[in-house]
């Protein structure tokens, strides 16, 4: 079997907001999605006005996971892509790609494309990031010694160790990566290891975790006993004590903290009936409070928009399909 003989990531990254990891997690795993009632709170729907939507990659490729560097000069994003065979997409690379957000312009490689390497995290100086690669073996969690194209790479932790590990997010004293892997039962788990690779720790249910602004605890996905996917939130040595921040029937996805820890965005299929949508075609970006509360609309329209990142430079960088290919995008955060 060929190494790209898998399920590429944006094959189903927005349509079922899986967002997961390494093309490990399917569709079944993922659990669909509907309307809203998040904590009870009033809902406020803010028109995107598109045309401040900016388009930073182009082509036919499947663009997502756009993280930006500190000092906003080094947009990295995960590229995918694919061929047609007997009617069916097949992946046949998978590349991490950088630019200039300010400059655009083609994507240049960071990554062996003869390699599959998907979902940067940035450490907080901005030195270096962590992605996941078979480039030294296995799939693994890594790290890059530098932020120049094929730099050399040190494993952080192995398939063996964490198996099918994916969604990583560095902390904000860039001491430990946070990350998503399967579970002895199947299932996604959230778990925590030091970046150089010592002291894992399993902690529990979930997927795609992120850091708070503090670095004390985690805002994850976690899937319901009714099947919909919410934000809950824990500290690491209490994560049995997680508090469940959204609620409805809808799915949530993808959270990222702003620079000042404040707000969150996120992945929702919110509306998606009003929408007259099939529950797993609607995606669109929503803000909220830390807590999950006061909850705003950020894009609208029949495109699907997803894998959001809120950067320092005040953007919040995205992935959409509104042009047809899924590419990445940015606008002002709200």
């Amino acid at each position: 079997m060929s190494m790209f003989d898998v399920r590429g990531s944006a094959s189903f990254c927005l349509c079922l907001l899986t967002a997961a990891c390494t093309n490990a997690v399917t569709a079944e795993q993922q659990g669909y999605a509907p309307p809203l009632s998040m904590n009870g709170q009033r809902q406020i729907a803010v028109q995107e006005d598109a045309s401040k939507a900016e388009r930073l990659s182009t082509g036919l490729s499947d663009d997502l996971y756009p993280v930006v560097n500190a000092d906003g000069t080094l947009l990295l994003y995960q590229s995918e892509t694919y061929e047609d065979v007997e009617g069916a997409r097949r992946l046949v690379g998978q590349m991490l790609l950088g630019i200039d957000p300010k400059k655009k312009g083609a994507g240049v490689a960071f990554t062996d494309k003869a390699r599959l390497a998907n979902q940067p995290s940035f450490l907080p100086n901005g030195a270096s990031f962590v992605f996941v690669t078979n480039a030294l073996g296995p799939l693994a969690l890594v790290k890059a010694e530098t932020i120049t194209p094929n730099a050399a790479m040190k494993v952080i932790v192995s398939s063996d160790m964490a198996p099918e590990a994916g969604e990583p997010a560095v902390s904000p004293d860039g001491a430990r990566v946070a990350f998503s892997m399967k579970g002895k039962d199947g299932g996604r788990v959230v778990a925590v290891i030091n970046i150089e690779g010592t002291k894992l720790r399993v902690l529990g249910e979930g997927r795609g975790p992120t850091w708070n602004y503090a670095g004390l605890e985690l805002v994850f996905v976690r899937t319901d006993k009714n099947g919909y996917n919410h934000l809950h939130a824990a500290a690491v040595d209490r994560f049995s004590e997680a508090r469940q921040l959204t609620s409805g029937e809808l799915d949530c996805d993808r959270p990222s903290f702003s620079p000042d820890g404040k707000q969150l965005v996120f992945a929702s299929n919110r509306g998606w009936k009003e929408a007259q949508k099939k529950r797993s075609e609607y995606l669109q970006l929503v803000s909220a409070d830390a807590d999950g509360r006061a909850l705003n609309q950020v894009t609208t329209g029949q495109r699907r928009s997803g894998t959001p990142f809120w950067a320092r430079d005040g953007f919040i960088y995205f992935t959409s399909d509104r042009e047809g290919s899924l590419d990445v995008y940015r606008m002002r955060a709200p």
